[in-house]
This record gives C-alpha cells, structure tokens and sequence, in this order.
C-alpha cells in the first residue's frame, strides 16, 4: 500500500486539529462531554495537552508539505501518538477516565501505525554510488540517508568524512542525476 504523503498527512493534521482545539478553547465543555472531571489544575494540564497536538499537527502538516525535509518528524510524531494513547488507555484501565477520551485517541494509534508504514515505505535504499561524498564546489553533500554520524559510520565514511560532514552545511539530495 503505497500512502500519498500529502492528502495523509493533512489529514492527521486536521486529525490533531479536531481533537486539540475544542480541548484548548472549550476545555470545560470538552469535559463533560469526555465524561472528565475538571478542577482547574486538570484543566490546565489537558491545555498543555491541546498545546502539544496543536504543535504536532503542524508538524503534519508541514510533513505533508515536504516529506523530505521534515522526514524526522514521522518518528518523533508516531512515538508521541503511542505514548500518549497508552496514558489515556492506561487512565481508562484504572478507572481514572471515562470511555469517550480512549475513543478518540485509538485514532493516533492508527496514525502512528500508518507513520511507520510511510516511513519504511518512503526510505530510499543506499546504493554505493550515493554513500561516497561529493565534495563539490558548493559543498552540498549528495546522500540519500546519512543524518547522523553514527549513520555515516555504518555507511562506511571515514572519520575525516564525519567531520566534514559535521563542520559543514549541507542538505540531503533525493534525486539524483
């Protein structure tokens, strides 16, 4: 199944979105209709919640806008989505929450199934040709792949190559002629 990063990722965006403004906006509204029993302090605390989605959904959104660029958020993202679903799921298990908010956030664990499938599915493979550096004139580095040190180190670049790569700006070409 191949995902078409744009239409899927606005829609986990607009998912975010959904969710975590009425939480931020209306939080008391939101609670009787989460079945939550709000004092100000819970309040707040799910406004910090609604702030984090808020700040994600962008993340989304721009993942959507350009699924290189932003490529490192999908696993921050997904890793954020499961984590916070596990803390309603476990909050509903021990009878802190009602149904309704375990609900809403099975959604994020579809979503954060669907991140990694996207993000194994759009990684491109490492051919030998593309892990050597090319130090042009302009200094633009040609890799697919290499983030990291620890990635160039299993790539096989040299030490010397690591620390070009970490003195100098550079940016990850996908294509390559």
């Amino acid at each position: 199944m191949n995902i078409a990063p744009r239409p899927f990722f606005t829609s986990a965006a607009l998912f975010n979105f959904a969710i975590a403004l009425p939480l931020m906006f209306a939080t008391p509204w939101m609670g009787e209709v989460l079945n939550l029993q709000l004092n100000p302090s819970g309040q707040m605390f799910l406004r910090l919640i609604a702030a984090v989605a808020i700040a994600f959904g962008w993340a989304y959104w721009m993942i959507g806008v350009d699924p290189v660029r932003y490529r490192p958020y999908l696993v921050l993202g997904g890793v954020l989505k499961v984590v916070l679903g596990c803390f309603f799921y476990g909050a509903w298990l021990t009878g802190i929450i009602g149904w309704q908010l375990p609900v809403l956030v099975t959604g994020d664990f579809v979503y954060a199934a669907l991140f990694l499938h996207y993000y194994l599915q759009s990684a491109a493979p490492v051919t030998s040709q593309q892990s050597t550096l090319n130090r042009g004139s302009n200094h633009v580095l040609e890799l697919t792949f290499i983030f990291s040190p620890a990635r160039a180190w299993r790539r096989n670049c040299t030490g010397t190559d690591v620390a070009w790569l970490c003195k100098r700006s550079f940016r990850v070409l996908t294509t390559h002629a």
